[in-house]
């Protein structure tokens, strides 16, 4: 029993006890007083004293944060804290937030291996009840144990050599978008298409087969809606009671009339039973994907995965690498527009790169990567808008440790927020909030500072629980980068009459070109370009 368990319940103990020859009735009800004033008393005098935070987390009220994510607001709220409180600041009655580089390698590096996730958080995020994925997997041996299994399909020398199933994609995407020209349509959604891009390429790399999303331009499954809704719930059944999660994901699927994140299996079963008949028949895939990787790989005891665990691994890639890499382009480009000098510095270095023959389409990983300023500029993009918005929980071990110079007591919930370490100016200098590509490139501090500011780089997390689909988006990202700024001009649309936007920031009004929401991914909605062609003769096939 953890020791604030203890203490609630010997205080309780103590004032009940004159109150047992009353009736049940009032016995129930000064009880349940006597319970919630132990309770208060405990978190707001006892508790983490001396960690500044909001009255709701010192008085002990537990699930506030769940509101802000059915909010969509939930970082903004988070920084406003830090802003307020300083780097530490305790957001729940048992969970501390820390921004510090120190803190940073602390609680995520590999030798901090017994921070544990808390279980209570990660089944918020569990699509296939009693069977966790590799991401809300909190226990580290079977973590560990499905890491080693799975760790060779997502490793980057086995991607490159699956890099020709993304490139049909890539041209897929240029001819939808070419063709929407073609008719007229000059503003486009690219939210939209590069989510239906990343989920359609991630299906061809795991699956061997895409899931019709471009060539359609239509989502009539409500397929990405679905896999959206997995992490914006996910991340407010994260700070909910246990018993009530399904309870709500029901209500919020009868209510809003959408799909839940079951869509993911539907997808990935009818696939996956798809391949094995294939293979009951003697029969193997047409080629190399993720999914043969899966199916041939074995368990620690030398058995093969059964079906099922092919499944449960395989729905892991879909939300591991199709969100962050739509986020990330649709990022990219909205920074871009916003700041012409760094627009015009990379569409130059992308147009030196093809007419000089260094680059040619398909774009190679290996040679799009040395791209350096492009590179950068999908960087600084996500370091200003990291995908996962939340973050990242992760419990001190039993006996307690000391993080930054304070000791923490054993069962204490401690988290860092990339998007808050990545705005916090004692890092990155007085223009952190600012997308200054350049830091990445020609940092005054030379090759320490830039050393300095990749280990506080956190969009993907850090240490054993690093995100394992991060090379898949990065190789889409190098791949598809490139290809769009060569084909097309780009620049924020006229926004409808009433419009407001919202940025990555939190901040609103009628300028700005999208609407960024917060719960578990800091998404983002209606990034509407004019897009025009660079080469409008130019020989590209738009019907197929």
């Amino acid at each position: 029993m953890a020791q604030s368990d203890s203490v609630i319940i010997s205080t309780f103990m103590r004032l009940y006890a004159p109150l047992a020859n009353l009736p049940i009735a009032l016995q129930i009800f000064v009880s349940l007083l006597l319970a919630t004033v132990s309770w208060v008393a405990y978190n707001f005098f006892l508790r983490h004293r001396g960690i500044p935070g909001p009255l709701y987390a010192r008085l002990g009220i537990p699930y506030y944060l769940a509101w802000r994510a059915l909010k969509l607001d939930w970082i903004w709220h988070v920084q406003d804290l830090h802003n307020k409180y300083g780097p530490v600041v305790r957001i729940t009655p048992n969970q501390i937030d820390i921004s510090s580089p120190s803190a940073l390698q602390s609680i995520y590096s590999f030798s901090a291996s017994n921070y544990l996730k808390p279980r209570h958080f990660y089944d918020g995020f569990v699509l296939f009840k009693g069977n966790p994925s590799i991401f809300s997997d909190c226990d580290p041996h079977s973590h560990a144990a499905r890491r080693r299994v799975l760790s060779g399909a997502y490793a980057l020398n086995y991607l490159v050599k699956l890099e020709e199933c993304v490139d049909p994609m890539i041209d897929l995407l240029i001819k939808s978008m070419r063709r929407k020209v073609r008719n007229g349509e000059i503003s486009q959604d690219m939210t939209q298409t590069l989510h239906m891009f990343a989920m359609d390429a991630v299906g061809e790399l795991a699956f061997g087969e895409h899931f019709g999303l471009l060539q359609k331009m239509a989502d009539p499954t409500r397929f990405l809606r679905g896999a959206s809704n997995l992490s914006q719930w996910g991340g407010a059944f994260a700070y909910m009671p246990p018993g009530v999660m399904g309870h709500v994901r029901n209500f919020l699927k009868r209510y809003y009339n959408e799909p839940g994140p079951e869509v993911i299996g539907i997808h990935t079963k009818a696939r996956i039973n798809r391949r094995f008949a294939l293979l009951a028949e003697g029969k193997e895939g047409e080629r190399p994907d993720m999914l043969a990787k899966f199916i041939d790989a074995k368990n620690p005891d030398g058995t093969r995965c059964t079906p099922m665990q092919v499944t449960f691994n395989s729905s892991s890639v879909i939300a591991a690498g199709s969100d962050t890499t739509a986020l990330a382009l649709a990022a990219t480009l909205r920074y871009l527009v916003a700041n012409p000098r760094c627009y015009a510095r990379v569409q130059a270095e992308v147009d030196e790169a093809f007419e000089t023959g260094k680059l040619k389409e398909p774009c190679m990983y290996g040679t799009a990567v040395k791209l350096n300023y492009l590179q950068a500029c999908a960087k600084e993009a996500l370091r200003l808008h990291p995908p996962i918005g939340m973050s990242l929980p992760r419990v001190v071990p039993k006996g307690g440790d000391v993080i930054d110079g304070r000791f923490y007591p054993g069962g204490t919930t401690v988290s860092i927020s990339a998007y808050v370490l990545h705005r916090d100016p004692k890092i990155w200098g007085a223009d952190a909030n600012e997308y200054r590509p350049e830091r990445w490139t020609d940092g005054k501090g030379g090759e320490e500072e830039r050393k300095n500011l990749e280990r506080n780089f956190f969009t993907f997390g850090g240490g054993s629980r690093i995100c394992i689909g991060k090379n898949i988006s990065l190789m889409e990202i190098t791949k598809a980068l490139p290809r769009l700024l060569w084909h097309f001009n780009f620049k924020a649309s006229a926004r409808p009459e009433g419009w407001v936007g919202r940025d990555s920031d939190g901040s609103t009004g009628p300028d700005i070109p999208w609407y960024v929401t917060s719960s578990w991914f800091l998404n983002a909605e209606h990034l509407l370009l004019d897009v025009n062609l660079r080469r409008p003769e130019e020989d590209f096939d738009d019907d197929d």
